[in-house]
């Protein structure tokens, strides 16, 4: 039987790592035609994945870029449609404890779809040369061991009810709060349109 104050460990599911990483890649586009002047540029369908692979997720994508351009002295036009792609690493910080490795996901979050941040006609006038960021946020979930200290249950009761009083005065106290903002928002002077 365990005995109060000790502790115990547990195995858990939870955050163990996570990262953060802008992504810049330059890409070399060839149109059909010789293009003069870019008029538009637009990212879509953008799809990616991510795998854990130790202290770093794998991590990659593709995009589709219409590219709308001019050539012939601006005299005509024509959009160029092609599928790109990138993969590169992000490095992950472990959260504090032990990270067993085992049976790990992961959960991406853009925080920056693709933009295009740079584009030019090639001096030679055969290509575009765009450059693309785009920045992830990525967090591991995995089993992490967690140490617990053992209480006794009458205790844990006892701690449970101080909560349960507690939480009655905080919602007691928010409920006057509430009718305090509505009293001022009521003597507020109203602007008429």
């Amino acid at each position: 039987m365990w005995q109060e104050g000790q502790l115990r460990q547990i195995v858990t599911r939870a955050a163990v790592a996570s990262g953060r990483k802008t992504f810049t890649n330059t890409y070399i586009l060839r149109p059909r035609v010789k293009p003069e002047t870019i008029l538009g540029i637009k990212l879509v369908n953008h799809r990616y994945t991510g795998s854990v692979k130790g202290s770093e997720v794998e991590f990659e994508g593709q995009f589709e870029v219409n590219l709308w351009y001019s050539y012939e002295s601006g005299s005509q036009t024509s959009v160029h449609k092609e599928t790109l792609t990138y993969r590169d690493s992000i490095p992950v910080t472990n959260y504090k404890g032990d990270r067993l490795l085992s049976d790990e996901t992961i959960d991406i979050v853009l925080t920056r779809d693709p933009l295009v941040v740079d584009s030019q006609v090639s001096d030679n006038g055969e290509s575009i040369e765009l450059t693309v960021e785009l920045e992830v946020n990525v967090e591991v979930f995995g089993n992490a061991k967690l140490w617990v200290r053992v209480q006794d249950a009458k205790v844990l009761e006892e701690d449970k009810k101080a909560f349960e009083d507690f939480d009655y005065f905080v919602d007691e106290d928010y409920t006057d709060f509430e009718d305090e903002l509505e009293e001022i928002d009521h003597k507020l002077p109203r602007i008429k349109r």
